[in-house]
């Protein structure tokens, strides 16, 4: 299983705020643990939506 940032690097290679989304990602999912959740990156790179 890829790990949250080798999938960001696989899709945004040249994305260079992973520490962020990490965080934001495991803040997210300490609220949200029950839920099967996927990370999705808005096309303008300045939101970091998740969805179920």
């Amino acid at each position: 299983a890829l790990s949250l940032v080798d999938n960001l690097n696989a899709r945004l290679p040249a994305f260079n705020n992973l520490r962020y989304l990490e965080v934001s990602y495991i803040c997210y999912s300490r609220y949200y643990k029950p839920l099967p959740c996927l990370l999705e990156i808005s096309p303008n790179l300045k939101s970091v939506n998740f969805t179920h």
